[in-house]
């Protein structure tokens, strides 16, 4: 190959100046001189293009495609042609030295390494387009096959820009200014060129060549211009070779393309072995293969380079190792990889960063289109989210598009338009530490959005029809009466076949279908028949007290014996709702059992409201003045000092000790609702029980077995204690299934001695049997939030111990469909709180002013559920019970009811008629419930008629009703039982006066039994009415 000589630098900036003495020989020896000649002069001799000489010593010299050039000089000015070292007032040009590649065997097997190359052409003057004169000139066919040429100071030529700017180039002289020519190269165009018929090619061509041969140098016919012949002038050319002059010489004829570079190497090669004599000669291959040739080679180098770039920057690793055109060839240093450079050498240095530039819109395209196709799913929802299911149907997609696009939440959906080219552009800088999660806007512009939106109509479409079918066939289910909960479909299904909205839909969506439908109805079947339940309360209430009264202890504590199931199923077996559950019987038979269960043992974890429970969100029913206010600012240094006794077990008095000291905060003291307390707790045993005196502590008393049981008995008999007791049931995780029965114990203390009862908030799965474990765990046995219930109780009766003048129960209905703070705004709104009120418990304690008596009455409400007391005594006395039902609600009704007979049934024979007196039943119901909803008129009429019969008051409320109208009825409803309890109270005042008057004329033996008698007779009046 002919190595690259120096000329313009492959980006085409011209190189740095290097200039060489004028005097500069080759440093080669050996140099053969070649003599490219041919057809020259002005345009009426050479048509409107030259034969390609210039071109051919282009390519002989500097081979490279940034050296190579196409267009040269031929018209000069006198001043150039005369002065420029270049020309140097000669008809031919200096080319330099071409390079050949040594050790090819078949290339060269002789001694020549380089050769140099002359041009013989004809300047034209610039002004008259003639021939420039020089001298003696004589006609170019003579001149042109010149063997020795003379030049002193002859510089190479390079590129036509150099004339005038030689220092800007490499200057590079002619060996001592002396040139031998040692071959010819006759060029002969083989292209059809305007104005120049081949026949004027030959006959200017003939003298030349014939003068070429009679120098005895070899000659060689290079038919330039290949890539451009018709073959008219490879037939021309041939024609004037077989003229007798020419016909015996066998002079070579290689066909080339300076331009396509080809045979170009291989002239020069066979030109360097013929002037050696060398036997053995390259062969030359026609045009057309030696074209098939060279294209393979050009694909080799261009397949090498794009994979060099591959490499360098593999597709999978693009957005990692992705490089700009710049760090390409500064960071993996590709100008110095042979691959570039040959590719470069060929094609040039734009065509590699083309090239370069084509893999990397490759490669962006390639990942966009990926990851358009990652998010391609998402645009369902996107279609879904912004046009919605029932707009889409008529929709094209350019118009669906236009509304994504308009749409107010377009931007939380989609990147700006050109970030997803950014992302994998290696001229951007992308910030990888953000992640964008929104679509590329140029989703919406592929033509995969287009489908998406045509296959979301489908699936649009599918679904309707899919719901109709559904709906269809659910309306078909619910007119079906054979289909009841638990039935399944093979059981109906032939009452089913042959309606369209059966027959289609396939089996298992059918299936599918009535499964959904299936649960859907148990569930309602389910709600049903817990309406059933707590309707038929009187029912559970009279087992639960019939069991208790029997004292039979052979009846498990929780459930239903065999007989008391019986009995309960042939009453509730008269209801649908009962009979509707026929198949699934022990799903039946299991709720009626724990219902009896929470009727026994009602914990508001078991409600049937569950987080509803009236319980759970008896605050709602307070405004927020009525909340505790702190005892003290915590702010301030005053802290209050309350003294605990514990009562129990020593392992599990110490326990609960510690669970409390380690509730403790600062100082000792813990933050409570009153404020800052600190709370010291000391264990009672046998010796330090105080003999005689009061207890002024607050008793916790323990209750962990039978033995705790007999113990607290013992020990309440034998002491005067200030504040009410508080009973906790505690059970060891291990022995969970004694809790119910340690429940009912520290219950039923708790009511014998006017008691506090504060039930363990443990956590009972009912599958496994195993108590939950919790975070706020103090110690095994005490949790957090229960040992902080303890606490306030304490703090509540020692800090609100105060005079009562009523005490008045709400009882609510859990689950009833109205708000709880509309009940009492009507005593809000005419009362202020007492300090120290604790309405986040359900207790309240206000001042309010009635008209009889005329003094502000202090009032103690408590709002609970109905199932909190209705089968437990009263720890303190109430002197009003405000019995409350939703007008819309069976239930609720039956719950006020068995309250009431409850009250009535309980309390002696002489005090039933102040009883059902000091209950008032309030009935909520809109004010057209009376009139539009017939169930509704029933049941208010049944709640007047039962207030009628005990004597109660009754009224209605509205929850959107005004204050006024339900504070009359409130104050009115305080007033009476304010003077009920005064005229009680007159009355036990004169019973006892008689009863002490009669004692004084009995005998003195019977005198002081009398006395006891009567004062014990009466005490329980006061008590029994109170109740």
């Amino acid at each position: 190959m002919i190595g690259r000589s120096t000329g313009l630098n492959n980006d085409g900036s011209r190189p740095e100046t290097t200039t060489n003495a004028p005097n500069a020989i080759s440093d080669h020896r050996n140099v053969p001189t070649v003599a490219v000649i041919g057809l020259s002069g002005p345009d009426t001799i050479k048509g409107t293009e030259g034969v390609g000489k210039s071109a051919l010593c282009n390519r002989f010299v500097r081979s490279n495609y940034g050296d190579f050039f196409e267009d040269h000089i031929s018209t000069l000015s006198q001043t150039d042609f005369a002065g420029s070292p270049v020309i140097n007032s000669d008809h031919w040009l200096y080319w330099g030295e071409g390079e050949l590649e040594n050790g090819t065997d078949d290339l060269m097997h002789g001694r020549t390494s380089h050769i140099r190359v002359i041009e013989q052409t004809e300047f034209l003057d610039d002004e008259t387009f003639d021939t420039i004169s020089s001298g003696s000139l004589s006609p170019y066919a003579k001149r042109a096959t010149k063997t020795k040429l003379e030049s002193r100071d002859k510089l190479m030529y390079i590129c036509k820009e150099q004339l005038g700017l030689e220092t800007d180039f490499d200057q590079r002289v002619l060996p001592e200014g002396k040139a031998s020519i040692d071959a010819f190269i006759v060029i002969f165009d083989v292209s059809p060129v305007p104005h120049r018929s081949f026949d004027k090619q030959i006959d200017v061509l003939v003298p030349i060549l014939t003068n070429a041969l009679k120098t005895k140098k070899p000659v060689f016919i290079a038919a330039t211009k290949c890539d451009h012949s018709d073959g008219n002038g490879q037939r021309a050319l041939q024609k004037m070779l077989q003229r007798k002059e020419f016909k015996a010489m066998a002079i070579p004829v290689i066909e080339v393309s300076a331009v396509a570079n080809i045979n170009v190497i291989e002239l020069l090669s066979l030109i360097a072995h013929t002037v050696d004599k060398c036997r053995c000669k390259p062969k030359i291959l026609p045009y057309s293969e030696a074209l098939r040739v060279q294209n393979e080679r050009r694909l080799a180098i261009k397949r090498y380079y794009s994979t060099l770039l591959r490499e360098l920057m593999p597709l999978n690793e693009w957005p990692a190792k992705r490089a700009t055109w710049k760090h390409l060839k500064t960071r993996y240093n590709i100008s110095h990889h042979p691959h570039f450079d040959q590719f470069v050498a060929t094609f040039g240095i734009k065509a590699a960063q083309q090239l370069y530039q084509q893999y990397v819109d490759e490669a962006r395209e390639h990942w966009m289109q990926t990851k358009l196709q990652s998010h391609l799913p998402r645009l369902h929802n996107v279609f879904l989210q912004l046009i919605g299911m029932e707009r889409v149907w008529d929709l094209e997609w350019s118009q669906a598009a236009a509304i994504i696009k308009a749409h107010p939440l377009y931007d939380e959906h989609f990147q700006p338009l050109g970030n997803l080219a950014n992302e994998f552009d290696p001229a951007v800088v992308v910030d990888r530490g953000e992640v964008d999660s929104r679509l590329p806007a140029e989703l919406l512009l592929s033509a995969d959005a287009q489908r998406s939106f045509h296959s979301y109509q489908k699936a649009v479409e599918k679904e309707f029809r899919r719901e109709r079918q559904e709906e269809d066939f659910v309306r078909l289910l619910t007119e079906c009466s054979q289909v009841t909960p638990g039935c399944p479909l093979s059981d109906v299904q032939i009452f089913l076949q042959g309606s369209p909205a059966f027959d289609c839909l396939q089996f298992n969506h059918a299936q599918q279908v009535y499964d959904h439908y299936q649960a859907d109805l148990i569930r309602k079947a389910e709600l049903d028949f817990t309406e059933l339940l707590l309707e038929k309360i009187q029912l559970f209430a009279d087992v639960v007290v019939a069991r208790r009264s029997g004292g039979s202890h052979n009846r498990p504590l929780l459930g239903l014996e065999e007989d008391e199931m019986i009995r309960i199923r042939e009453i509730l077996q008269e209801d649908l709702r009962y009979r509707q559950l026929s198949r699934l019987f022990e799903l039946r038979d299991k709720m009626i059992s724990e219902y009896a269960c929470f009727v026994s043992y009602p914990l508001v974890q078991n409600c049937h409201a569950q987080a509803r429970c009236t319980d759970a969100v008896v605050h709602e029913a307070f405004p927020s003045q009525f909340y505790r206010t702190k005892f003290c600012d915590k702010s301030s240094s005053s802290i209050i000092s309350l003294d605990v006794a514990v009562i129990g077990r020593d392992t599990v008095a110490s326990e609960f000790v510690n669970a409390v000291r380690r509730m403790e905060g600062m100082n000792g003291t813990i933050d409570c609702e009153y404020g800052l307390v600190k709370i010291p707790c000391k264990i009672l045993d046998d010796m330090s029980v105080p003999r005689s005196g009061e207890l002024s502590q607050s008793v916790v008393i323990l209750i962990d077995s039978l033995d705790a049981v007999a113990n607290a008995q013992r020990f309440l008999s034998s002491q005067r204690i200030l504040f009410p007791p508080i009973f906790l049931p505690i059970c060891d995780p291990s022995h969970f299934d004694l809790l119910p029965s340690l429940h009912l114990q520290a219950n039923q203390l708790a009511e014998s001695y006017a008691g506090v009862f504060i039930p363990s908030s443990r956590d009972f799965d009912e599958v496994d049997g195993s108590l939950q474990n919790s975070s706020d765990e103090l110690s095994p046995l005490f949790r957090k939030d229960y040992v902080a219930r303890i606490l306030s109780s304490v703090c509540c009766s020692q800090l609100d111990h105060r005079r009562v003048d009523l005490r008045v129960q709400f009882s609510l209905m859990c689950g009833d469909q109205y708000p709880l703070g509309s009940l009492l705004s009507g005593i809000f709104t005419k009362c202020s709180p007492a300090v120290q009120s604790s309405a986040s418990a359900g207790f309240a304690t206000v001042d309010i002013g009635l008209s009889n008596p005329k003094r502000a009455v202090r009032l103690s409400l408590r709002v609970c559920a109905y199932h909190s007391w209705l089968l437990n005594k009263q720890v303190q006395p109430i002197h009003g019970h405000v019995l409350v039902y939703s007008a819309r609600r069976r239930a609720s009704l039956a719950h006020a009811t068995a309250a009431a007979q409850s009250l009535i049934l309980s309390a002696p024979a002489s005090c039933k008629h102040a009883v059902g007196q000091s209950i008032l039943i309030i009935a909520v119901a809109d004010v057209t419930d009376f009139f539009n909803d017939e169930d509704a008129n029933a049941l208010l009429t049944e709640g007047s008629e039962l207030a009628n019969r005990i004597g109660a008051v009754f009224v209605t409320i509205s929850p959107e009703g005004t204050d006024h109208g339900h504070s009359v009825a409130y104050m009115e409803f305080f007033e009476r039982i304010y003077a009920i309890q005064q005229h009680l109270e007159q009355l036990n005042v004169a019973h006892l006066e008689k009863q002490l008057s009669e004692a004084l004329n009995t005998s003195s033996n019977s005198s002081s039994s009398h006395d006891r008698n009567c004062g014990t007779e009466g005490t329980a009046i006061i008590r029994v009415c109170h109740a």
